[in-house]
């Protein structure tokens, strides 16, 4: 099982590896009382040009290289917009979800909420080949993207269900090394049932926290948010990366 001191290190790596930040030689990404990393980055996104929770601002996204990107993303992109869906994984979080995927090889990942593929695809891009990945959605028509895409790999296991029943039902089940909950269940629901399914040293990744575009969300998503990160920053066992002035909004937290 990965201790704390891996899954700190595997962090550090990952997202300093995104970000572009580097660690002073000194410094072993093993120690598990050195969070000072993971205390720069989000100093970096809190600090003065990204307020703390100003969510009506984004930085740009990176620039991007399009064979950088998975090789299916732009065909699941051009099915997305076909079918009218609005709330595929934006690119500057599939960035990071592929880092974080790197990070675990030989694990088990978790994604709630699957929409049309986007983020299984950049999921899949960063996992090795003994890694393997749960993803759930209860939308047909969007599901029929992903499975269009992404059948065929082996890797990964495609579920057409509620995420609140799927996850009721595996209180005690093996866990995983990453859980990004993309959807209301895992995140605004069954929270609980979600992060016990985190294994130590894992991954809980949740995007959206930022504003949505108008009419995507309920209308008291405003609320919801605040009540989440309330709720996560204040938990015990688990290391937290806010990255909440960045892209859509998101948080990672690392079970201890």
């Amino acid at each position: 099982m990965t201790g704390f001191a891996d899954g700190l290190g595997d962090a550090r790596r990952a997202v300093s590896a995104y970000f572009g930040f580097h660690e002073p030689e000194q410094r072993s990404t093993r120690d598990p009382e050195g969070g000072d990393l993971l205390d720069d980055i989000g100093d970096t996104v809190h600090g003065a040009d990204l307020p703390v929770l100003d969510r009506t601002r984004r930085t740009a996204p990176p620039e991007t290289d399009a064979f950088d990107r998975p090789a299916a993303l732009a065909a699941i992109e051009a099915d997305t917009e076909a079918i009218g869906f609005t709330m595929a994984c934006e690119e500057p979080v599939g960035r990071l979800l592929r880092a974080l995927a790197a990070a675990k090889p030989g694990g088990r990942l978790l994604e709630l909420g699957t929409g049309t593929g986007a983020g299984t695809a950049w999921l899949l891009a960063g996992m090795d080949g003994q890694t393997t990945l749960d993803t759930l959605d209860h939308d047909p028509e969007a599901l029929a993207v992903a499975r269009r895409h992404h059948g065929g790999d082996p890797r990964v296991t495609i579920h057409e269900a509620d995420g609140g029943s799927w996850l009721a039902d595996r209180v005690g089940a093996p866990g995983y090394d990453l859980v990004f909950a993309d959807t209301w269940p895992g995140k605004y629901t069954h929270r609980d049932e979600a992060l016990s399914l985190v294994r130590r040293g894992g991954f809980y990744v949740v995007d959206d926290l930022d504003r949505q575009p108008e009419g995507a969300v309920p209308d008291d998503h405003r609320s919801a948010v605040d009540a989440l990160v309330a709720d996560l920053e204040s938990r015990t066992g688990w290391a937290v990366l806010p990255l909440l002035g960045w892209s859509c909004g998101v948080l990672v937290l690392v079970r201890t």
